[in-house]
């Protein structure tokens, strides 16, 4: 079975969020961070459901390293063992809260390809650093560190597209 976040619980405001704690190792952590590893396949122990939030805390086996990102649920696939998912886990869909407000309106359109050019880019990076939290929850702490996030892997891509 398989949840998705609704339009109701994309209106509830990020303070009002359940928001659920786990350890990611580094090696996942990493992925998590940068974007290319969007999903988790945990312990179906925290009932958790799409429009939580998961904080994530790099923990390298004995201790935390300080890593620390927010990412939401969007959709929760559970109890189905003819997938090969064991009883008792889930998979868990995340993105960054605000993710998809900024990838639409700072990054892509209809014409997007998988090369960015260099001026898309920066136009990207400007628009990132003057948005403003767009659910106007009061709580943009959140989604904040989404820009931030964002920020960071367009200055990445920015700099390596430069040569760098």
């Amino acid at each position: 079975m398989i949840e998705y976040t609704t339009q109701e619980t994309s209106l509830i405001s990020w303070k009002e969020r359940r928001q659920i704690e786990k350890k990611v190792l580094p090696e996942y952590y990493k992925g998590i961070r940068t974007h290319r590893k969007m999903f988790e396949i945990r312990k179906d122990e925290d009932n958790i459901k799409p429009g939580d939030i998961l904080v994530l805390r790099e923990w390298d086996g004995e201790k935390y390293t300080g890593g620390k990102t927010r990412r939401e649920v969007t959709a929760v696939l559970r109890d189905c063992p003819e997938y090969g998912l064991m009883e008792g886990y889930c998979i868990l869909s995340l993105q960054t809260p605000g993710w998809d407000y900024l990838t639409a309106s700072a990054c892509m359109d209809e014409s997007s390809s998988d090369s960015i050019p260099q001026e898309r880019i920066e136009a990207a990076i400007a628009k990132i650093e003057n948005a403003k939290d767009p659910h106007g929850s009061g709580n943009a702490e959140i989604f904040n560190m989404g820009i931030d996030e964002a920020l960071e892997i367009l200055k990445q891509t920015l700099y390596e597209t430069q040569g760098g």
